[in-house]
C-alpha cells in the first residue's frame, strides 16, 4: 500500500510541474468570446429596455384617453352634438387649446368646467412628458353603415341618444414618426345615462 501511495504521490507531483497554463493566444481568444457574448447580452438588455419603455408609455396614452372620453361622456349632451353634428365640425383638439385663454373657443362644449380644465384635459402631462389629445366625431359612412346589421347602423347612426367619438392621444415622439394611441366611446344623451 505504501508503494501505490508513493507512486500517486509522484504521479501528482509530476503533474503539476507539466502544467504550464494558458498560452497568450488562448487567453485572447477566452476574452474575445467573452466580449461577443456580452455584447449580445447588451444588445439583448438594451432592446428590452426600449420595448418596455414604448410599453409604458402606450399604457400611460390609453389612461389619458380613458380619461378624456370620460370627461366628454359627462359633459352636455346637446352641446356636444350642435357642435359635431349641427356646427358640422369634427374635432376637438389640445393643438388648439394650450392654455384656458385659448380654450375659450370650446368653453360652451363644458359648461359645468371652466376652460382651465379642458385645457388640462387636452394637454396633460404625465412625468413631465406633454401629451396632446383629440376628440374626433365619427360620422358613420354610408359603406360601412351597409356592412353592418340594419338595426346597429341605426342605433350608431341616431344622434339623438349617441355621439360616436374616438379619442387619440399623441405622445412626444409622435414628431420621430411613433404612433400615438386611440380610444373609442360614445357621449350619450342623459336621458339613457
Amino acid at each position: 500500500m505504501n508503494r501505490y501511495k508513493q507512486k500517486v504521490d509522484k504521479e501528482r507531483k509530476n503533474f503539476w510541474r507539466r502544467e504550464q497554463g494558458f498560452t497568450l493566444v488562448e487567453v485572447m481568444a477566452g476574452i474575445v468570446i467573452l466580449s461577443v457574448v456580452a455584447m449580445m447580452a447588451m444588445t439583448f438588455f438594451s432592446s428590452s429596455l426600449s420595448y418596455s419603455k414604448i410599453n409604458e408609455n402606450k399604457t400611460v396614452m390609453v389612461n389619458l384617453a380613458r380619461n378624456a372620453l370620460v370627461y366628454a361622456e359627462k359633459q352636455d349632451f346637446a352641446a356636444w352634438k350642435q357642435y359635431f353634428v349641427t356646427s358640422n365640425k369634427s374635432e376637438v383638439t389640445g393643438m388648439a387649446c394650450l392654455s384656458g385663454s385659448a380654450c375659450s373657443q370650446y368653453s360652451f362644449l363644458v359648461p359645468n368646467s371652466s376652460p382651465e380644465v379642458l385645457a388640462r384635459v387636452l394637454n396633460p402631462s404625465v412625468n413631465g412628458v406633454k401629451y396632446t389629445v383629440t376628440i374626433r366625431y365619427q360620422k358613420m359612412s354610408s359603406s360601412s353603415a351597409a356592412a353592418l346589421p340594419a338595426s346597429v347602423a341605426n342605433i350608431k347612426n341616431d344622434t339623438n341618444y349617441l355621439l360616436p367619438i374616438v379619442v387619440s392621444v399623441q405622445g412626444p415622439e409622435h414628431q420621430n414618426g411613433m404612433s400615438g394611441t386611440s380610444v373609442e366611446g360614445y357621449i350619450t344623451n342623459e336621458t339613457i345615462r
